[in-house]
């Protein structure tokens, strides 16, 4: 099965980028994070959004 990459994420946050914001996605279907470590690193930082797709 192939994976298709989230451009609707990938897009807005281009948009993001491109106005100051600092971004990053985590991919958790090709990063194969365990629900415990994507909660541990979503609780590292401060963000001031989330996304979820």
């Amino acid at each position: 099965m192939y994976h298709y990459p989230p451009l609707g994420l990938m897009y807005l946050s281009a948009v993001l980028e491109k106005n100051g914001y600092a971004t990053e996605l985590i991919d958790t279907t090709t990063n194969q994070l365990s629900e415990d470590e994507l909660i541990a690193k979503l609780k590292n930082k401060d963000y001031l959004f989330i996304g979820f797709y």
